[in-house]
């Protein structure tokens, strides 16, 4: 396996230990995907599992750890909210390859979940508005 040697990427590990309820759900969810998959977690895992683990190449002298954490919790709502609209949108692939094509999809995808949110917000805003509600009707009194 000869090739190239490529020179060490500098890295920082920040471990960080999760608040009780966080902790004791992230070992449950690890013991149903080990009942799930037929296997016990070995007990290294689930002490893993009481613990946010990040490696960033980052240093120390340009963020303090704090701020990594609360940037990546941030990074992670953001996943989820696209995740969401993905599902609800069915934002799952772009269908042109043109770049100009593509910034428009997005952009009248994004309007939509915006607006969507919007007449949500009147309503509770949980659950979303089901696919039977009259989404144009509702715009027209916002």
């Amino acid at each position: 396996m000869g090739g190239k040697r490529w020179p060490p990427l500098p890295a920082r590990l920040i471990v960080v230990a999760l608040p009780s309820p966080a902790a004791a759900a992230a070992r449950d969810r690890l013991q149903r995907a080990g009942q799930r998959a037929g296997y016990s977690p070995s007990a290294r895992a689930v002490t893993a599992a009481d613990f946010l683990v990040l490696v960033t190449s980052i240093a120390r002298s340009e963020e303090p750890a704090a701020a990594l954490v609360a940037l990546y919790r941030l990074r992670w709502q953001v996943e989820l909210a696209f995740k969401l609209l993905k599902s609800l949108l069915e934002m799952r692939v772009v269908p042109t390859k043109d770049p100009g094509l593509s910034r428009t999809w997005l952009c009248a995808h994004l309007l939509v979940a915006l607006l969507v949110e919007k007449c949500a917000a009147g309503h509770g805003g949980s659950p979303p508005l089901s696919p039977s509600t009259n989404l144009l009707s509702r715009m027209k009194r916002l």
